[in-house]
């Protein structure tokens, strides 16, 4: 009796104090290199939960995708999980007229330091990221930079497609990159292009999901992260746990609360304000 009322009166402590009832460790991740995925989706809406899935069991470490067709009610937590940081740029149907189609969006894994760089007067679907310390205006802010630009060049404009491809690859060049990815689809074609100014390795891949046929998903490893700051972050120490604390906090807890909130963001950070923060 007297070890029950001493186990009961430390739990008491523990819920009065936190519900954090697993020990933390830190560790430092310090890639080597970094691993690129990139696909047009041709729309992700209805293909959410496989993407979100597939992502979570990716090892690489940046997904890069365009043709995403996101809108702005679709939350950042239902398009990838929380080991990403995700930097979206949802198509603007004011500007174009179009309300389907178009987005892109950058997702870079928690452990690699990034921010979105910020471009003024930003009216094209396109997204910029900096890791570490990304045509002029960013190589003149950041001119010792590694470059990795990616997307769907099928331009629309007043000039043929000849011109408007010689008028890419020389303004490229000036900034020191080339074009990598010959990685031809089904109609012998090449929509999407790869430029870099470092030494990159890149080949087809088995898309995350379903591939469309003119965009075949492709696979890109730039080795040039060496001066990488790496982020320090925590782990849980499973073996340390309190599972007696763990189940009670199951039991008490009204989950009946969590049907009440719409949107999943919300619900995760409902979760978390319950299980891993003070009351």
């Amino acid at each position: 009796m007297a070890q029950l009322r001493k186990q009961l009166n430390t739990y008491m402590e523990n819920q009065k104090s936190s519900t954090r009832i697993f020990a933390r460790s830190l560790r430092k991740k310090q890639p080597v290199i970094l691993q690129f995925y990139y696909q047009n989706t041709r729309g992700l809406r209805t293909k959410l939960s496989k993407f979100l899935t597939a992502s979570a069991c990716s090892q690489s470490d940046v997904l890069c995708i365009t043709e995403s067709w996101l809108q702005t009610s679709i939350a950042d937590g239902e398009v990838v999980d929380r080991s990403y940081n995700i930097f979206r740029k949802n198509r603007d149907p004011m500007i174009g007229g179009f309300k389907r189609g178009g987005g892109v969006f950058i997702a870079v894994k928690r452990s690699i330091q990034s921010e979105l760089v910020i471009i003024n007067n930003n009216t094209l679907e396109q997204v910029f990221i900096k890791i570490k310390d990304s045509l002029s205006y960013i190589r003149d802010k950041l001119p010792d930079a590694s470059l990795l630009i990616i997307g769907d060049y099928n331009l629309p404009s007043s000039i043929s497609r000849t011109e408007c491809t010689k008028i890419i690859y020389e303004n490229l060049s000036m900034l020191g990159c080339q074009q990598f990815n010959n990685v031809l689809s089904n109609h012998h074609k090449t929509l999407d292009l790869c430029f870099s100014n470092a030494g990159i390795v890149l080949f087809k891949t088995p898309a995350i999901i379903e591939e469309d046929k003119l965009h075949p998903a492709i696979d890109i490893t730039l080795e040039f992260n060496t001066h990488l700051r790496p982020e320090v972050s925590s782990s849980y120490v499973f073996k340390k746990a309190d599972y007696d604390s763990l189940n009670n906090f199951f039991i008490r807890t009204n989950w009946t609360d969590l049907s009440k909130i719409d949107y999943i963001d919300d619900k995760l950070n409902w979760f978390y304000q319950k299980a891993l923060r003070r009351r």
